[in-house]
């Protein structure tokens, strides 16, 4: 162990939080020269090929149990997922054209329910005008 890890041993993810987290993780991210804000806010800004726009990516994953309970129905888990992601564009002044969808499931999850999922997802999407590009 390193002196300066000294103190970190013990350390949780909870006594420090998410912002604390991407704070000690700033430094090992590979950075580019078309970032212009990157980890840490609603949504990284880019410089868009075009010059005279900027493109805002965004991703968040919503967790069983803690940002939904558990027995939630299916498409209102879609619709939540959908709406952090418009959310977080909106937060930086954007305006969302697509959606990217991070999920994560157990194998041991009925593939219908996580098909509900998807219709809720699709559901607002189709609502705001977004499209669910992969």
């Amino acid at each position: 162990m390193r002196l300066s890890d000294m103190g970190r041993c013990c350390m949780k993810i909870e006594d420090i939080g998410e912002f604390g987290l991407i704070e000690r993780l700033k430094d090992l991210m590979p950075s580019s020269p078309t970032v212009i804000v990157g980890a840490g806010d609603d949504a990284a800004v880019l410089i868009s090929p075009s010059k005279d726009r900027h493109i805002l990516l965004s991703c968040d994953t919503i967790v069983e149990g803690v940002h939904f309970a558990s027995g939630t129905e299916p498409r209102r888990v879609g619709r939540k997922a959908i709406a952090a992601a418009l959310s977080d564009i909106a937060a930086m002044g954007g305006v969302p054209r697509d959606v990217l969808v991070s999920i994560s499931v157990s194998p041991l999850a009925d593939p219908s329910y996580i098909e509900d999922v998807y219709r809720g997802m699709a559901e607002l999407a189709g609502k705001y005008g977004v499209g669910i590009a992969g």
